[in-house]
Protein backbone atom coordinates (compact mmCIF):
# COMPACT_ATOMS: atom_id res chain seq x y z
CA UNK A 1 0.00 0.00 0.00
CA UNK A 2 1.49 3.34 -1.05
CA UNK A 3 0.87 6.59 0.78
CA UNK A 4 -1.34 8.94 -1.29
CA UNK A 5 0.43 11.96 0.25
CA UNK A 6 4.12 11.19 -0.31
CA UNK A 7 4.07 7.99 -2.40
CA UNK A 8 6.09 5.96 0.13
CA UNK A 9 5.46 2.22 0.41
CA UNK A 10 6.52 2.30 4.09
CA UNK A 11 2.94 2.09 5.44
CA UNK A 12 1.30 0.06 8.20
CA UNK A 13 -2.28 -0.72 9.19
CA UNK A 14 -3.76 1.05 12.19
CA UNK A 15 -4.78 -2.29 13.74
CA UNK A 16 -1.20 -3.61 13.65
CA UNK A 17 0.26 -0.41 15.13
CA UNK A 18 -2.38 -0.48 17.87
CA UNK A 19 -1.62 -4.10 18.78
CA UNK A 20 2.14 -3.62 18.79
CA UNK A 21 2.05 -0.40 20.81
CA UNK A 22 -0.49 -1.42 23.45
CA UNK A 23 0.40 -3.36 26.56
CA UNK A 24 -2.00 -4.66 29.21
CA UNK A 25 -0.76 -5.82 32.59
CA UNK A 26 -2.15 -7.06 35.87
CA UNK A 27 -0.45 -7.15 39.25
CA UNK A 28 -1.31 -8.47 42.67
CA UNK A 29 0.20 -7.73 46.06
CA UNK A 30 -0.62 -8.37 49.68
CA UNK A 31 0.18 -6.58 52.90
CA UNK A 32 1.27 -7.83 56.32
CA UNK A 33 -2.31 -7.58 57.52
CA UNK A 34 -3.50 -10.00 54.86
CA UNK A 35 -5.15 -7.44 52.59
CA UNK A 36 -4.80 -8.20 48.89
CA UNK A 37 -4.47 -5.56 46.21
CA UNK A 38 -5.02 -6.00 42.50
CA UNK A 39 -4.17 -3.48 39.83
CA UNK A 40 -4.49 -3.36 36.07
CA UNK A 41 -2.20 -1.42 33.80
CA UNK A 42 -2.58 -0.12 30.26
CA UNK A 43 0.39 1.36 28.45
CA UNK A 44 0.34 2.78 24.92
CA UNK A 45 2.80 4.49 22.68
CA UNK A 46 1.63 7.85 21.27
CA UNK A 47 1.30 6.30 17.80
CA UNK A 48 -0.75 3.39 19.13
CA UNK A 49 -2.98 5.87 20.93
CA UNK A 50 -3.49 7.78 17.69
CA UNK A 51 -4.28 4.54 15.85
CA UNK A 52 -6.75 3.26 18.47
CA UNK A 53 -10.04 1.75 17.34
CA UNK A 54 -13.22 3.77 17.89
CA UNK A 55 -14.68 3.59 21.38
CA UNK A 56 -17.72 1.44 21.93
CA UNK A 57 -20.84 3.54 22.45
CA UNK A 58 -22.32 3.83 25.91
CA UNK A 59 -25.59 5.21 27.16
CA UNK A 60 -24.10 8.56 28.04
CA UNK A 61 -24.06 10.66 31.18
CA UNK A 62 -27.27 12.56 30.47
CA UNK A 63 -29.36 9.44 29.88
CA UNK A 64 -27.83 7.79 32.95
CA UNK A 65 -28.72 10.79 35.09
CA UNK A 66 -32.26 10.94 33.68
CA UNK A 67 -32.66 7.21 34.29
CA UNK A 68 -31.69 7.57 37.93
CA UNK A 69 -34.11 10.48 38.40
CA UNK A 70 -36.93 8.58 36.68
CA UNK A 71 -36.28 5.45 38.76
CA UNK A 72 -36.32 7.47 41.98
CA UNK A 73 -39.64 9.03 40.93
CA UNK A 74 -41.07 5.55 40.15
CA UNK A 75 -39.96 4.26 43.57
CA UNK A 76 -41.66 7.20 45.28
CA UNK A 77 -44.86 6.71 43.27
CA UNK A 78 -44.99 2.99 44.08
CA UNK A 79 -44.86 3.72 47.82
CA UNK A 80 -47.65 6.30 47.49
CA UNK A 81 -49.81 4.25 45.11
CA UNK A 82 -49.72 1.05 47.15
CA UNK A 83 -49.82 2.83 50.52
CA UNK A 84 -46.81 0.93 51.82
CA UNK A 85 -46.35 1.11 55.61
CA UNK A 86 -43.29 3.13 56.74
CA UNK A 87 -41.48 0.08 58.16
CA UNK A 88 -41.47 -1.56 54.72
CA UNK A 89 -41.14 1.50 52.52
CA UNK A 90 -37.33 1.38 52.27
CA UNK A 91 -37.33 -2.15 50.81
CA UNK A 92 -40.18 -1.38 48.44
CA UNK A 93 -38.49 1.84 47.28
CA UNK A 94 -35.20 0.01 46.69
CA UNK A 95 -36.92 -2.78 44.78
CA UNK A 96 -38.95 -0.37 42.66
CA UNK A 97 -35.88 1.80 42.02
CA UNK A 98 -33.63 -1.00 40.80
CA UNK A 99 -36.40 -2.75 38.86
CA UNK A 100 -37.34 0.41 36.99
CA UNK A 101 -33.66 1.18 36.39
CA UNK A 102 -33.14 -2.28 34.86
CA UNK A 103 -36.27 -2.00 32.69
CA UNK A 104 -35.22 1.46 31.55
CA UNK A 105 -31.77 0.16 30.62
CA UNK A 106 -33.32 -2.60 28.51
CA UNK A 107 -35.68 -0.12 26.85
CA UNK A 108 -32.83 2.30 26.04
CA UNK A 109 -30.74 -0.53 24.63
CA UNK A 110 -33.46 -1.24 22.10
CA UNK A 111 -34.28 2.38 21.28
CA UNK A 112 -30.80 3.93 21.18
CA UNK A 113 -28.60 0.85 20.92
CA UNK A 114 -29.40 -0.03 17.31
CA UNK A 115 -28.45 3.39 15.96
CA UNK A 116 -25.29 3.59 18.05
CA UNK A 117 -24.23 0.07 17.11
CA UNK A 118 -24.75 0.77 13.41
CA UNK A 119 -22.63 3.93 13.69
CA UNK A 120 -19.95 2.06 15.66
CA UNK A 121 -19.86 -0.71 13.04
CA UNK A 122 -19.27 1.91 10.32
CA UNK A 123 -16.46 3.55 12.28
CA UNK A 124 -14.86 0.19 13.10
CA UNK A 125 -14.98 -0.93 9.46
CA UNK A 126 -13.26 2.32 8.44
CA UNK A 127 -10.66 1.80 11.19
CA UNK A 128 -9.90 -1.69 9.90
CA UNK A 129 -9.14 -0.17 6.47
CA UNK A 130 -7.01 2.66 7.88
CA UNK A 131 -3.29 2.93 7.25
CA UNK A 132 -0.53 5.27 8.42
CA UNK A 133 2.55 6.28 6.47
CA UNK A 134 5.69 5.77 8.55
CA UNK A 135 7.60 8.29 6.42
CA UNK A 136 5.28 11.33 6.52
CA UNK A 137 2.94 10.31 9.39
CA UNK A 138 -0.28 10.82 7.43
CA UNK A 139 -3.23 8.50 7.99
CA UNK A 140 -5.39 7.36 5.09
CA UNK A 141 -8.16 4.87 4.33
CA UNK A 142 -7.69 2.01 1.89
CA UNK A 143 -9.94 2.38 -1.15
Amino acid sequence: MNCPHCGSDNTRKHSIIYQEGTSHGKGEASSWGGAKYTTEHLSQTPLAQRCSPPERPGIGKLLSFLGILFSAWVAYQVVILFRVPPERSWWVKAGAFFSSLALLRIFWSFVFGRHRKARYDELYAAWEKSWVCVKCGESFVEK
